[in-house]
């Protein structure tokens, strides 16, 4: 007699695209996989959203993945040469700290890069406008169990699986429940994101750039939000 193998579940809190791209490894690798957000639904496009850096390791993983590689060149655009500026504003002067020519990076907007791997995984495998309230793992250690509060209906719901995947950001309830002890660190430094329309130079016509500007340590305050942020799709703000 023939035994069908079970498929083994694994249960991914958190829909960005750490997430996703988490669940899409799961999904190629023949996992069942639910996806646990609690954002309402996908992110549509947003012309303000924050610009990513593929490098080639990740542009040959995510080109892997869609039905049409070259939709990735179609959603982003090469960087060849990067240039990293010190400027000293008392006295209005900048030097290159660092430049790299010939570089085969590849930026996109967050939310077409989302878009992009979102598309190309079954939508049913999402619980929209869910959150995530705790994890448990059974005696024997071979399972973990996930409640969740579907945020419209406030139903509690329960979900089995072998493998649990916390990518539900820099606040990670996950974490905090593995690591209790781990804390947030002051990188040194703050960090600012403009955009220029350069219309004759770049067919994508935005071109990021970051300012980097080191001050004392702040007192790091968060408060939890619904919706991701306009610029970057984060869930804290």
């Amino acid at each position: 007699m023939n035994m069908k193998k079970q498929k083994p579940k694994a249960i991914v809190v958190g829909g960005s695209i750490a997430g996703e791209s988490c669940a899409k490894a799961l999904v190629s690798a023949g996992w069942d996989v639910v996806v646990i957000e609690k954002t309402r639904g996908p992110p549509t496009q947003n012309p303000t959203s924050a610009g990513l850096g593929l490098d080639p390791l990740a542009q040959k993983i995510v080109q892997s993945w869609l039905h049409e590689p070259e939709l990735l060149y179609n959603n982003t655009l090469p960087i060849t040469v990067t240039e990293n500026l010190a400027t000293d504003g008392e006295k209005k002067i900048s030097w290159v700290i660092g430049r790299e020519e010939g570089a085969k990076f590849l930026n996109a907007y967050w939310a077409d890069l989302h878009g992009l791997i979102y598309n190309t995984l079954p939508p049913e495998i999402f619980l929209w406008g869910h959150q995530y309230l705790s994890f448990s793992i059974s005696e024997d250690k071979l399972t973990v169990k996930v409640r969740a509060k579907d945020l419209q209906t406030a139903e509690i719901i329960e979900r089995v699986g072998d493998l649990l995947v916390g990518a539900d950001g820099i606040l990670s309830s996950i974490r905090q429940s593995i690591l209790p002890d781990f804390k947030l660190r002051y990188t040194g430094y703050c960090a600012w994101r403009g955009s220029h329309i350069i219309l004759t130079e770049l067919k994508k016509e935005k071109f990021n750039w970051v300012w980097y500007v080191n001050q004392p340590e702040p007192e790091l305050k968060f408060r939890p939000s619904l919706d991701p942020c306009n610029t970057c799709g984060c869930k804290m703000v």
